[in-house]
């Protein structure tokens, strides 16, 4: 079930838009104020990362919350989302328990159609959806380098998911659209993983669907700050 949720402040995560060169309205998402994923042209996991907030009055202690996700949730609730809320920038989003089928995509040898403008080495798409005048493309992507997960974590998990247990990942969820071309439409749905890289990689490999708890941002509360590429 779906509902809305609000956040009045930013959290760890925010977003700005930054001068750099000659295209001064770069949409960027931030980790400690330090740009994180270039999002695109205004003009056109999770225990680890609570640990970077200071004394921040939890209703759930981040090892709850990995636990909670661990053994997998159908909805969420206020005190998960009032935990999860120090990790997001301001806005409003709609909150949802999503199933995805991630198939993972390597950036050296793969021809996928994204322009890989996200500063990533792998990623997982969920579903592409492709016309005459138009591409659609939900993708999953890491804020880890493939070369920092535990292969013993994804193998825990691939054996988690053939017994039948159904672990959640946890994501921010974004949704651009933009018209590269004349009159072709593009719209990505990116899911930024906060927490769950090893789920997912599990699910990819053995090609199960597995749970996401979305935030999907939809509406920035004030101003977006301006700052020097």
């Amino acid at each position: 079930m779906d509902n809305q949720f609000t956040v009045e402040a930013n959290g760890l995560f925010s977003f700005s838009i930054r001068k750099d060169g000659n295209s001064p309205w770069w949409w960027d998402l931030d980790l400690g104020e330090k740009p994180l994923y270039r999002l695109g042209n205004l003009c056109g996991t999770c225990a680890t990362i609570f640990r970077l907030i200071n004394n921040a009055n939890l209703p759930l202690a981040p090892n709850e919350l990995s636990q909670l996700l661990e053994n997998g949730i159908q909805n969420t609730s206020s005190d998960i989302n009032n935990t999860v809320s120090h990790l997001l920038p301001s806005g409003q989003y709609t909150v949802q328990v999503i199933t995805v089928k991630p198939s993972i995509k390597i950036r050296e040898n793969d021809d996928y159609k994204l322009k890989w403008s996200w500063d990533v080495d792998y990623l997982w798409e969920n579903n592409m959806k492709e016309a005459d005048h138009s591409i659609e493309y939900d993708v999953i992507f890491p804020i880890i380098a493939q070369s920092e997960l535990m292969p013993d974590r994804i193998k825990h998990y691939e054996e988690k998911l053939k017994n039948g247990n159904k672990p959640t990942a946890l994501a921010l969820t974004i949704e651009d659209e933009r018209a590269p071309r004349g009159d072709y439409q593009e719209t990505v749905t990116a899911h930024i993983l906060l927490d769950g890289h090893h789920k997912i990689m599990a699910a990819s490999r053995l090609s199960y669907p597995i749970t996401v708890l979305s935030y999907n941002y939809h509406k920035f509360k004030g101003n977006y700050p301006v700052k020097a590429g």
